[in-house]
């Protein structure tokens, strides 16, 4: 090899060397720029999205910065978008790296909006910490409630989505009987609010399956029954302070259960409950109600608006 060869070939070695510090030193910038939050789905999600980003801050034991958070819905104002990282979360950085590591990017991008539904173990470390954040800076709801069901009826069940299904009336029925083991039960809201994803039409059949379940827990639950909707801040506080709130599957009810103390009984899919979900991720009051087998898939409904079929299935 002569000199002029050996030469380029020395520039090429040393410039791949200069680019792969460069990329080492860029990689926590990198990672963390593209854990920004997305707001790719609702509030709810939201939620879970802030949870997760600052779970992968405390794994590598770095300050928390979630800034683009509070352009997003009012209440998410309130959150703290800096915050220092703090000796009493090594457990957690501890907990959190060893399961971080065994996840790829697409792992880590799926659960930073949906571990609330596939429970990789992230939220489960964070419970405590969130719940902490939730008492220290969202403002206590306008209105007591005893019980509260989360009744969702805008996207679902007009979008097709398998996570957007209906399920029978039987089931909120059988999570009011666990309820009443943990609480007194003397009036329950039905927190239904269809109007802040659906056209007319589609509103108008959401109040018509809220009313009938409404009227179907009247004729077996002793107990005031009513249908009431506010402001997404609003129902947010209100689940999170309720005695017991209700829900069979929502990002949003599921993040205010989760940071509440109060009894929160959550309708839960086989197919995404992993075992270390289930055996450490649950605080006390916490109750999964297995929903698959009241579950009426969007295939055995032929017209989502024939109210009258529908609600014979609800009711069977």
């Amino acid at each position: 090899m002569d000199n002029k060869k050996l030469c380029y070939a020395i520039v090429v070695i040393i410039a791949i060397i200069i680019l792969i510090v460069i990329l080492f030193i860029m990689y926590d910038h990198y990672k963390y720029t593209n854990l920004a939050v997305t707001n790719g789905g609702g509030s709810g999600n939201v939620l879970c999205e802030y949870v997760v980003i600052s779970a992968y801050y405390i794994a590598d034991k770095k300050d928390i910065k979630c800034h683009d958070i509070s352009v997003v819905d009012g209440f998410f104002s309130w959150l703290p978008t800096d915050i220092r990282y703090r000796k009493e979360w090594d457990y957690m950085s501890s907990e959190l790296r060893s399961l971080v590591s065994k996840m790829s990017y697409i792992d880590i991008f799926t659960a930073k909006c949906s571990d609330w539904k596939i429970r990789t173990g992230i939220l489960c470390i964070m419970q405590n910490w969130y719940r902490k954040i939730i008492k220290s800076t969202f403002p206590y709801p306008k209105t007591y409630h005893n019980v509260i069901i989360h009744y969702r009826c805008s996207d679902a069940p007009f979008n097709h989505s398998i996570h957007y299904e209906m399920v029978k009336y039987s089931w909120y029925l059988e999570a009011l009987n666990i309820a009443k083991n943990h609480v007194d039960i003397n009036q329950i809201t039905i927190l239904a609010c269809y109007q802040h994803k659906s056209n007319v039409c589609e509103a108008n059949i959401c109040d018509i399956y809220a009313h009938d379940l409404m009227d179907y827990l009247s004729e077996r639950v002793k107990a005031e029954i009513k249908i009431g909707c506010g402001s997404v801040e609003d129902d947010f506080l209100a689940m999170a302070h309720a005695d017991c709130l209700i829900s069979p599957s929502s990002s949003l009810s599921f993040m205010a259960g989760y940071g509440s103390d109060n009894i929160f009984i959550h309708g839960v899919d086989s197919k995404f409950i992993c075992d270390y979900g289930v055996k450490k991720g649950y605080r006390d009051g916490m109750i999964p109600l297995c929903s698959d087998p009241y579950i009426i898939p969007h295939g055995n409904i032929d017209y989502i608006r024939d109210h009258e079929d529908v609600i014979q299935k609800l009711r069977s």
